[in-house]
C-alpha cells in the first residue's frame, strides 16, 4: 500500500511542469524510499517461517520500521506540496529562483556540476533555517522522530525553512542568500577553511570566533549574492531569532561586518572572510557578477510601479537582484505592488535547468542500499 502510494505520488509530481525543478530529488527519494520498501518485504517474508513468539517480535520491529519510511516521506513531500497550496504556492515558485540563483554561482565558476539544491518551503517561524545534508531537521528532533530523522539526515535533498511572513512579504525570500550560503560551505568543504581564516586574523586569546564561522560564512555569502539588503535582514532578525551564543556573533559585530564587507573598506576580518579560498581562488571570485548599487536602484524603481516593463530574466543573477532591489522598494514604495511583482516576476527567472543534477544511479543505489540495510537492521 505504502509503496503504491509514494509512487502515485511521484508519478504525479515528475509529470507536473511546476515541480520540474525537482526531477533530481524525486529521483533520489524514488530510488532510496523503494529499496526500503523491498527490504521490509524480504524481512516479511522471512518473519513469515518463524514461529511465535519470534515472529511477533520481527513484525513488530517491521511495523516500527515501515512508520519510519512513511514518516520520512511525508516528511518531504508536506513541503514540496505547499507549492499546490493557493496562499504559499506563488510564494514558493518565487522562492525556487531565488533559491536557484543564490546555489549555482559557485559550482558553474569552479566549472562543477552542482550538487541537489535545496528545496526551500514555509515554515511557521520568525526567522529562516537550512537544513543541510548532515543535519537533523529540527522539526524531527522530538524523540519519537528519531528514526525518521536518522535517515532524513543522510538523504542528499537539503532544505531551507521560510519565514510565514515571507508570504504576505515576499522581500522576505532575501534571508535565502544567506541560507544558501550554509549549503554552500558545506559542500565545497569550506568549514576548515573559513575558521583557518578567521583565526588569522582574530585575537589568539579570543576564541569566540572560530565558533561563529557557519554564521560568519553565510553572511559574507549573502553579501555577494544580495549585497547591502544582507544587512537588512540581520537587523530585523535580531529582534526574533536566537540571541548571541557560541554560534550566533553579537548583532553589532554582525552588521558591522556586512557593512565592511559590502562597502569592501579594508576591514581585515571582512577582507578574510571573502578570501575564503575555494579551490585556489577567493571565495569573491566564485560567487558570479557582483551586484552594483545602480542596478539595485533601477529594480527597486521598477518594483514600486505596477506591471513595469522587465528584460533580461534568463541570466543566473537576476532574481537574487531582484530579490536585493525588493528590500529598498519595499521601503520606499507602496508594498502591495511590490509583493505582486515579486511573486509574478522571480518565478520566470533564470536559465533553463535544475535545482542540481541528480546523483549518478551508482551513487543513488549504493545509498540506497545502505539506509536499507540500516533500516532493518
Amino acid at each position: 500500500m505504502l509503496r503504491q502510494e509514494i509512487g502515485a505520488w511521484l508519478d504525479d509530481h515528475e509529470s507536473d511542469p511546476q515541480f520540474a525543478r525537482f526531477t533530481a530529488h524525486f529521483t533520489i527519494l524514488r530510488r532510496v524510499l523503494t529499496r526500503m520498501l523491498h527490504a521490509l518485504d524480504a524481512e516479511l517474508d522471512t518473519a513469515k517461517t518463524m514461529l511465535a513468539p519470534e515472529a511477533y517480535e520481527r513484525c513488530r520491529k517491521l511495523d516500527r520500521s515501515l512508520l519510519t519510511v512513511r514518516r520520512i516521506f511525508t516528511w518531504y513531500a508536506d513541503k514540496y506540496d505547499q507549492r499546490r497550496l493557493d496562499r504559499l504556492g506563488r510564494l514558493l515558485r518565487a522562492a525556487d529562483e531565488v533559491v536557484r540563483s543564490c546555489w549555482t554561482e559557485p559550482f558553474a565558476a569552479l566549472g562543477r556540476a552542482a550538487p541537489v539544491g535545496p528545496l526551500p518551503y514555509v515554515d511557521i517561524r520568525f526567522d529562516g533555517m537550512s537544513t543541510p545534508r548532515v543535519s537533523v531537521p529540527e522539526d524531527l528532533r522530538a524523540p519519537a522522530d528519531g528514526p525518521a530523522a536518522k535517515y532524513i539526515r543522510q538523504l542528499p535533498v537539503p532544505t531551507i525553512a521560510l519565514p510565514d511572513c515571507a508570504v504576505e512579504e515576499a522581500w522576505w525570500l532575501v534571508i535565502v542568500a544567506h541560507e544558501t550560503g550554509h549549503h554552500v560551505q558545506k559542500d565545497l568543504g569550506l568549514e576548515r577553511a573559513t575558521r583557518e581564516a578567521i583565526r588569522r586574523i582574530a585575537d589568539e586569546d579570543d576564541t569566540r570566533w572560530t565558533g561563529w564561522g557557519l554564521e560568519l560564512f553565510a553572511d559574507a555569502y549573502s553579501v555577494l549574492m544580495v549585497g547591502s539588503s544582507a544587512r537588512w535582514a540581520v537587523e530585523e532578525l535580531q529582534y526574533g531569532m536566537t540571541r548571541p551564543s557560541a554560534r550566533y556573533p553579537p548583532w553589532d559585530v554582525r552588521v558591522a561586518l556586512i557593512e565592511a564587507m559590502d562597502r569592501g573598506d579594508g576591514d581585515p576580518m571582512a577582507d578574510a572572510l571573502l578570501s575564503i579560498p575555494v579551490q585556489g581562488r577567493p571565495l569573491r571570485e566564485v560567487t558570479g557578477e557582483r551586484l552594483s548599487a545602480q542596478q539595485i536602484a533601477a529594480w527597486a524603481t521598477a518594483l514600486t510601479k505596477p506591471d513595469p516593463a522587465v528584460s533580461r530574466l534568463s541570466r543566473r543573477e537576476t532574481a537574487r537582484l531582484i530579490v536585493s532591489a525588493s528590500v529598498v522598494a519595499a521601503r520606499h514604495g507602496d508594498q502591495a505592488i511590490v509583493q505582486e511583482n515579486l511573486v509574478r516576476i522571480l518565478p520566470e527567472c533564470g536559465p533553463p535547468g535544475v535545482l542540481g543534477p541528480s546523483l549518478p544511479p551508482p551513487e543513488v543505489d549504493e545509498l540506497a542500499e545502505r539506509l536499507a540495510r540500516e533500516l532493518v537492521g
